[in-house]
């Protein structure tokens, strides 16, 4: 499947229901990067947190 329409199709599902995902969360401590697996396993995704982003994923369990 085309990149963008997978990306799209995802936004889109995200849209419908934001509330109430299941996933891990994964972050490294020493290149700051996160990542976000599905409740299946699959991979959803990743970033580099500031450390505003980090303390709130750790305050709130929440990544924005």
């Amino acid at each position: 499947m085309d990149s963008v329409i997978s990306f799209t199709e995802f936004v889109q599902d995200f849209m419908d229901d934001p509330i109430g995902t299941i996933a891990t969360h994964i972050y490294n401590p020493n290149t700051k990067q996160w990542a976000f697996i599905n409740s299946d396993g699959t991979f959803n995704t990743a970033f580099k947190l500031s450390d505003t982003q980090y303390k709130y994923l750790i305050e709130t369990g929440d990544v924005r």
